[in-house]
């Protein structure tokens, strides 16, 4: 099992894959990098990620799995 994934981008690719990664418990934890704080919020109050931040190099540190998921 992979310990901690990060998604860059959750828009609908990125929220997909962050769902997808939580439901077959690829991982243990979902760190999610949106570009804007509305949707980091939401994200967070949905359960969609675990843990979020606004800035890709908080986001990718100690991960060990990463996804880009911008245009």
């Amino acid at each position: 099992m992979i310990d901690r994934v990060a998604i860059i981008g959750l828009g609908l690719i990125g929220g997909s894959l962050s769902m997808a990664a939580k439901e077959s418990k690829l991982c243990k934890v979902v760190v999610g990098v949106p570009h804007r704080e509305e949707t980091l919020n939401v994200a967070l109050k949905r359960g969609i990620i675990d843990e979020g931040t606004l800035d890709p190099i908080e986001g990718v540190a100690g991960a060990d799995l990463i996804f880009v998921c911008t245009p």
